[in-house]
C-alpha cells in the first residue's frame, strides 16, 4: 500500500479512510438488518471489491433473491482470478478502514468476534447526492445480500478465497 503522499489523487478520494469506514457501516448495517447479529470480520474483506470495482458492482444482482451461487456461476470463467485480486488489492484499506471506523466509534465487536455498526454516528452521510450513491447502494446490498447465507465460509467457498 501507498504512503498518502504516493497515492495518485484518484485513488486517494476512492479508498480514505472516511469513505471506506462509511460503505463498511452501510453494509454492515443492512447485514444486521437482515441477520439481526454482527457480519463475521473476514466478509468486510469482501464489500470493497464487490463494490468499488466498477465492473463488478455493475453486474451485482438487482434482488438479494438471487443466490450468491447462482449468481458466481453466471459470470465469465475468469472472474474468479480477477475478484481474488481485487480482493487482495484492497486488504490494506479494508483494514485501515477498520481502524479509521474503530477509532471513531462507528464499530464494535461483539461477544461473537462479529462487527456490529453503532446507529446515530452518520445519519447525515446516508442523505448525499452524489455520484458515490451508487457505491453506497451497493454496499447496502452487499450487507443484506450475505446475510442471506447460513455460513460465511460458503462465500468465500464460491469466490475461491482462503480467509
Amino acid at each position: 500500500m501507498l504512503n498518502w503522499e504516493e497515492r495518485p489523487f484518484e485513488i486517494a478520494n476512492l479508498v480514505n479512510p472516511a469513505f471506506c469506514s462509511l460503505l463498511l457501516h452501510i453494509s454492515v448495517g443492512d447485514f444486521f438488518k437482515e441477520k439481526r447479529n454482527g457480519m463475521p470480520y473476514a466478509l468486510l474483506f469482501l464489500i470493497f471489491p464487490l463494490t468499488l470495482h466498477e465492473p463488478t458492482r455493475e453486474v451485482l444482482p438487482s434482488d438479494t433473491r438471487t443466490l450468491l451461487t447462482e449468481w458466481f456461476k453466471e459470470q465469465p470463467e475468469e472472474f474468479g482470478k480477477i475478484f481474488a485480486d481485487q480482493v487482495r488489492q484492497f486488504v490494506p484499506y479494508t483494514r485501515e478502514a477498520v481502524i479509521f471506523g474503530m477509532q471513531r466509534s462507528l464499530f464494535d465487536i461483539d461477544e461473537n468476534g462479529n462487527i456490529t455498526h453503532n446507529t446515530g454516528h452518520l445519519n447525515s452521510a446516508y442523505q448525499m447526492k452524489s455520484p458515490v450513491v451508487a457505491i453506497m447502494n451497493s454496499a447496502r446490498f452487499v450487507g443484506r445480500w450475505f446475510a442471506k447465507l447460513e455460513h460465511e465460509s460458503l462465500i468465500f467457498k464460491v469466490f475461491g478465497i482462503c480467509p
